[in-house]
This record gives C-alpha cells, sequence and structure tokens, in this order.
C-alpha cells in the first residue's frame, strides 16, 4: 500500500486533526490528507478513490462539521465498498448523520478528550496495530530521529487498559494491562489474568490467569489473593490444593477482603482445606457480613437458624436474612419468604411470604419458584389461581425440582390451571419418580394401575408402588397393601397386604391405621379381631382421622370390640361430623332423630342431616327430606322434601328415587306428574327397592301414569312380595295369583 492511513475530516477542524496527524507521522504511518480541499467533482472522483484504495485504514473524524459533508459521506461509502478498515474518532457529542450512522452503525469509535489529546491518539495508534496497520518499516528507518510515542508510566497504561476494558474493547486492554504487569503493576497484573481467565481479548488460558493473579498476590493485592485462592480451589491452571486456597484466603480476608472473608468461613464451615470449625466458619462470615456483602449475611442467617457455632436464634436469622434479601440476595429472599410462610422468627404472614418468594423466583431461585406456585395453589397470601401455579411449577420442573415435576403432573392430571391431559401428567409424573421423589413413584404407579395417560400395567403400577413404599411413603404402602389384596401385578397374599398397611400404620399414618383396623374387623390377612381393629381405629381416631373416628363410633354403637355405648359413639361422630365428614354428620343426625346416646331432638338431627346433605351425602339428603316430608324438626314442606328427594335420587339413592315419586304420584311439593312418578319408581326399582316394586305394582293395577296391567302389576307386587312386603302378598292375592 501506498499508504496506511487515509483522513476523512472536516477542513474546519483542521487544528485538531492536525495533531493527530503529526503524531501519526512521527510514529512512522504514512498519512494522506487533503490539506487543501478539492475543488470540483470531478477532481474528487479522480483523487479520492485512487487515495482510499491505496490507504490501508481509514480514518473518520467525526463532528458537527464533518457530519454535514457531502464529501465524507461518499469517502465512507466508497472505503466500504473496498473493503477498507474504518475507525472512527468522534470529536465532539454530534449524532452520526443518518447516512453515515447507517454505514458505521456497527463500527466502535474512538472518543476525543480535549484534555487528554495524548490518551485518544495513543488509543488511535494500538486500535491501528490492532486491526493490523503497522508502522512502515521503510518510513521509520528514514526517520529514526523522528520522537517516538513518549513513555507512559504504569499507571497511565493501567488507566488506558480499563478505559478500554469498560468499553468492552478488550484486545487493547490486554495491550495496555501487558505493560502495565510487565513493570510490576499488581492491578494490571491481576486485570490481565481476569481477561486470560474469561478468554476476554486473549484465547482462555487458566494457566496463565493463575500465572498473574501469583504475581500481583505476593505484592499483597487482595483481589488478586482471592482470585489465585479460587484458581487453587477449583484446580484451574494449578494443581487443585484446598490448604493453598485457605492460605491466600487468609491473606486476603485478613486485609479486609469481603469475598475472601466468606470463602474461609465456606472452607471452615465445610472443613475444605482446614479442620471443620463452625465457630470459625461464623467468624469470618460476620466480618464478611459487617461488611454488608449479602452471600455472608445470608450464610450467617443460615447458622442462627441451625444452631451451628452460635446458639440457635430465629429472630436473628430473619434480621440477616433481611438484610441480604434487601440486597437481591435471592437464597436470602427465599428463606425470608419462608419464615414468613411458617411464622418462624417473625409472624406469620402470608402475604410477606409472597412477596419475598417472588421477589427470588423471578430471579431463577428454584425453591422460591417451587413454593411462589404452592401459594398461588392453595392460594395462601394470593388470590387461589391454578394457571399462575402451574407456571410457577413449570419453572422450577424445568430446573429439575422434583416436587414442582410432582406437582405439575397433578394439575395436568386434574386439570388444575392447564387442560387435563393425563399423559404429560404420567410425563412429569416420571421425571419426578426417576429423581426417587416417593410422591411422583407413588402417583405413577397409580397411573400404570388406572390406565391413565399409559396403557394399563399393573406389574409396572407395583414396580412403582414398592419404590415409592420402600422409602416410607405411606400412601404408596397403603396401595401396594391393595395390590396384595387384590392379586393385581402381583401373586395375591393377603398376609403381606396386612404387611404393607402395618408399615405404614406404625409410622402413624392414620389412613393406614384405619385400614389395618379394618383388616382386624373382618379377619382380612390375620385374624380376626375386633379389639385389635377398634386399637388402630382408635389410633387413627385420636389423630383426627375422620374415618375412623366415624368407624370407632360404628364400633360403640353396634357393639364391636367394645361394650356398646351409644354416648361414646355420639362422642366420635362428634368428632368426625366437626371434621366436615358427612357419613358421621348423617350417624349423628340419626342418633338425635333416635335419642341414642344424647336427648331426642329433631332440630338437631335436622341440624346435622343437612351439614351432611349439603356436602352431597345421598343418605342424609334423603333424611332430611323426610323430616320436612313429616314435619319433624322443622316446619312441614313438601316442597323442601321434594328438593332433598331429588338432590338424593339423582345421586342414585333408591330411597328417595322411591318417595320422589310418590311425591310425583300425589302431588306433593311439585305438580302431580304420573309419568315422572313412574320414571322415579322404575329406578328405584331397577336398584332392588321393595317399596318401588310395591308402588309399580299398584300403578300398573290402577293404571296410574301407565296402561292398566294386571299381569304387570303382578310382576311388581312378585317382586316385593319376594323381600317380605306384606302388602304386596295381600295385593296378589286380591289378584288372585296366589
Amino acid at each position: 500500500m501506498e499508504y496506511d492511513v487515509f483522513i476523512s475530516y472536516s477542513r474546519k477542524d483542521t487544528q485538531i486533526v492536525d495533531q493527530f496527524v503529526r503524531s501519526l507521522t512521527d510514529a512512522g504511518y504514512r498519512v494522506w490528507i487533503d490539506r487543501d480541499g478539492i475543488s470540483s467533482g470531478e477532481q474528487f472522483t479522480r483523487i479520492i478513490p485512487k487515495a482510499i484504495k491505496n490507504s490501508a485504514v481509514v480514518v473518520f473524524f467525526s463532528s458537527a462539521n464533518s457530519n454535514l459533508s457531502k464529501w465524507t459521506v461518499m469517502e465512507i461509502g466508497y472505503a466500504l465498498k473496498k473493503e477498507k478498515t474504518i475507525i472512527p474518532v468522534r470529536l465532539d457529542d454530534t449524532e452520526y448523520e443518518d447516512s453515515i450512522d447507517f454505514l458505521l452503525t456497527l463500527i466502535d469509535f474512538i472518543p476525543y478528550n480535549s484534555q487528554q489529546p495524548s490518551a485518544c491518539i495513543n488509543r488511535l495508534i494500538t486500535s491501528l496495530a490492532a486491526h493490523g496497520c503497522n508502522r512502515s518499516a521503510s518510513h521509520t528507518s528514514e526517520t529514526t530521529s523522528a520522537p517516538s510515542q513518549p513513555e507512559m508510566s504504569p499507571e497511565e497504561l493501567f488507566s488506558l487498559g480499563k478505559e478500554h476494558y469498560d468499553n468492552e474493547e478488550y484486545d487493547l486492554a490486554v495491550n495496555y494491562y501487558r505493560q502495565a504487569a510487565e513493570q510490576g503493576d499488581a492491578d494490571a497484573q491481576n486485570n490481565l489474568g481476569t481477561l486470560y481467565y474469561n478468554g476476554h481479548g486473549v484465547q482462555q488460558d487458566y494457566q496463565q490467569a493463575a500465572y498473574w493473579y501469583k504475581e500481583a498476590a505476593e505484592q499483597g493485592h487482595a483481589e488478586a489473593q482471592l482470585n489465585l485462592g479460587l484458581c487453587y480451589e477449583y484446580g484451574e491452571g494449578i494443581t487443585q490444593d484446598d490448604e493453598k486456597a485457605v492460605e491466600w484466603y487468609l491473606k486476603a480476608a485478613e486485609q479486609g477482603h469481603a469475598d475472601a472473608q466468606f470463602n474461609l468461613g465456606v472452607a471452615y464451615e465445610h472443613g475444605q482445606g482446614v479442620t471443620q470449625d463452625y465457630r470459625k466458619a461464623v467468624e469470618w462470615y460476620r466480618k464478611a457480613a459487617e461488611q454488608g456483602l449479602a452471600s455472608a449475611q445470608f450464610n450467617l442467617g443460615v447458622a442462627y437458624e441451625h444452631g451451628k457455632g452460635v446458639p440457635q436464634d430465629y429472630y436473628e436469622a430473619v434480621r440477616l436474612y433481611q438484610k441480604a434479601a434487601e440486597q437481591g440476595d435471592a437464597d436470602a429472599q427465599m428463606s425470608l419468604g419462608y419464615y414468613y410462610h411458617n411464622g418462624q422468627g417473625v409472624t406469620k404472614d402470608h402475604k410477606e411470604a409472597v412477596k419475598w418468594f417472588r421477589r427470588a423466583a423471578e430471579q431463577g431461585n428454584v425453591y422460591a419458584q417451587y413454593f411462589l406456585g404452592a401459594c398461588y395453589d392453595s392460594g395462601q397470601g394470593v388470590t387461589q389461581d391454578y394457571q399462575k401455579a402451574t407456571e410457577w411449577f413449570r419453572k422450577a420442573a424445568e430446573q429439575d425440582h422434583a416436587g414442582a415435576q410432582f406437582n405439575l403432573g397433578v394439575a395436568y392430571e386434574h386439570g388444575q390451571g392447564v387442560t387435563q391431559d393425563y399423559r404429560k401428567a404420567v410425563e412429569w409424573y416420571q421425571k419426578a419418580a426417576e429423581q426417587g421423589d416417593a410422591s411422583g413413584q407413588c402417583n405413577l404407579g397409580a397411573c400404570y394401575e388406572n390406565g391413565q395417560g399409559v396403557q394399563q400395567d399393573y406389574q409396572q403400577a407395583v414396580y412403582w408402588y414398592r419404590k415409592a413404599a420402600e422409602q416410607g411413603n405411606a400412601d404408596a404402602q397403603c396401595n401396594l397393601g391393595n395390590c396384595y389384596g387384590s392379586g393385581q401385578g402381583i401373586q395375591q397374599d393377603i398376609q403381606q397386604a396386612v404387611n404393607w398397611y402395618r408399615k405404614a400404620a406404625e409410622q402413624g399414618d392414620s389412613n393406614a391405621q384405619n385400614n389395618l383396623g379394618y383388616c382386624y374387623e373382618n379377619g382380612q390377612g390375620i385374624q380376626q379381631d375386633i379389639q385389635q381393629a377398634v386399637y388402630w381405629y382408635r389410633k387413627a381416631a385420636e389423630q383426627g382421622n375422620a374415618t375412623a373416628q366415624n368407624n370407632l363410633g360404628n364400633c360403640y354403637k353396634n357393639s364391636w370390640g367394645v361394650q356398646q355405648d351409644y354416648q361414646q359413639a355420639v362422642h366420635w361422630y362428634r368428632k368426625a361430623a366437626e371434621q366436615g365428614y358427612a357419613a358421621a354428620q348423617w350417624s349423628l343426625g340419626n342418633r338425635y332423630y333416635n335419642g341414642e346416646g344424647v336427648q331426642q331432638d329433631y332440630q338437631q338431627a335436622v341440624y346435622w342431616y343437612k351439614k351432611a346433605a349439603e356436602q352431597g351425602d345421598a343418605a342424609a339428603q334423603w333424611s332430611l327430606g323426610n323430616r320436612y316430608y313429616n314435619g319433624e324438626g322443622v316446619q312441614q314442606d313438601y316442597q323442601q322434601a321434594v328438593y332433598w328427594y331429588k338432590k338424593a335420587a339423582e345421586q342414585g339413592d333408591a330411597a328417595a328415587q322411591n318417595n320422589l315419586g310418590e311425591c310425583y304420584r300425589e302431588g306433593k311439593g311439585v305438580k302431580k306428574d304420573e309419568k315422572q312418578a313412574i320414571m322415579w319408581y322404575l329406578k328405584s326399582a331397577e336398584q332392588g327397592d321393595h317399596d318401588a316394586y310395591f308402588n309399580l305394582g299398584e300403578c300398573y293395577e290402577n293404571g296410574e301414569g301407565v296402561q292398566q296391567d294386571y299381569q304387570e302389576a303382578a310382576k311388581w307386587y312378585s317382586k316385593a312380595a319376594e323381600q317380605g312386603d306384606e302388602e304386596a302378598i295381600d295385593a296378589l292375592k286380591r289378584l288372585n295369583v296366589m
């Protein structure tokens, strides 16, 4: 090339540009610059393109003046066409003119500072060298007496290196840091080590990183001592050595370096490179925490939470978590949320818990994402929202949180927050199960057992139930017991069923205790022992298991394994009833209706029937309908009777279906409709209700709602008679059938 540098500029900026031209010329560069201006377009098209073609690099001096010049736009455009390197130097803060901005949008510029022109000139020279534009050898030899670039101090070199580093011009930063580092500047040595460590401006090289860290560390540079300790801890660029790591952490820590103090605390906490010592761990965590290091505040909080190296103190743990959380530490935010959620060290506050869970979750903390999902799922601290719950469970699940994977499976199984999809439920249960999550294993077993989302496979069901059961999952132990009991997926073995029920029961699982009681009551897999049944029912009942409380009430009512005691029956029925257990509410209503164990009280009977009925208990709905029909405990109200009969009848309760038929037949509480009566009688009769048999017989005998048909009447009377219905027997005699 004839020239090293082509200068594109506005002549109005000549005074500043000339400083650069002189320095470039003095440094040995061959520079082309239009001193006089090109007066005509003809001269421009002849001279300028030739000069650009014969130059290695184009330096464009951007300013308010040059941005208005059509010549500079043409020069830049031509240079790009000829694939020339362009280095912009911005002389002021003027934004590029649109056409120039379009051409140079991806090219970094060098800012000019009138207070430090030499720094900008040096940076331009460095940039030229970085782009392969070296000083002309022939010219240099001819100008050996020309003044060279003034030598800079290590501090100046470091400053230039930092400026380039801050601008992400790493190759230039390396150049200046190296010059300063080779002159012994510890800051430059440390920063050069970091560039090698991260592969910025140079090929990544841990050995070179460790070398420069050591050079700086041996001069007492605290940051380098920390970095060298990290290299030793992780064996990066140097042989892994925990003791050496601790040695360098200590040097930095004793200078007050908070990160080093924290790392030293970690070493003492886990016994890495030193003898494990929780007190010393706390000592160093505290030093770093007092400097405001969030990670140290968090770890010190953990020490107080678990009483390691300090007396256990939840309040102090919360105080430290708060400090770290307010600095944005996600682990601390998660822990603080957990404390508010459980009311440890602070007053329980679900809204505050959600606030901190959210902050941590939005930073990607997997545990916070899981707990935030759980809050939306349960409606604690936020409005219940299954869709948001699944969104957060998914985020955690995608980070392999087994509990979140399980919950996401539950969401897909039940269609909560997502479209119901058994296959996706199985997919997430499988992920959780393969991580060893017992709940996921149990539910995966259930999917195989029921053929939901997968082909039904009892053997696979048993496989996963066993996996979970062997981890002590009570649900799985019960399910495995059921498989042994039914012989599904495994050879039937009632004794093994009892064995698994017992394992769960002995862990205090109330459902298993109730199931084991049932086995003793009925002599399944074990010798019948009603007293043992009562024992296990009582164990479960005392834990508040409503099913067991109801079963224990039945034992006292029916004198099974205990002396008959209606008062005790009422006691246990009431406990279950107060938990909302509908069957117990119905039984308690019956005790009040019959005056068994309590003073007879139809109003109380109605109260409990209504409790159960409103939960959808068909027997209670039928009983409540009877009370309204007969005016017992309530004012007689046929419409209310019909309402409750219909509720029960629609659930398939045969007695209620028959009673509803009678109401339609007689027009009580509803408009008389014999066809509706027949429909409900038939529904009841299909379940074998002898009253419905008799009523159908009457309808056919009398032609009510159906065509009169004595033969059909006799058929229905006969069905009732077979169950001992005296009225049906008399009716058959009347029809001369018997």
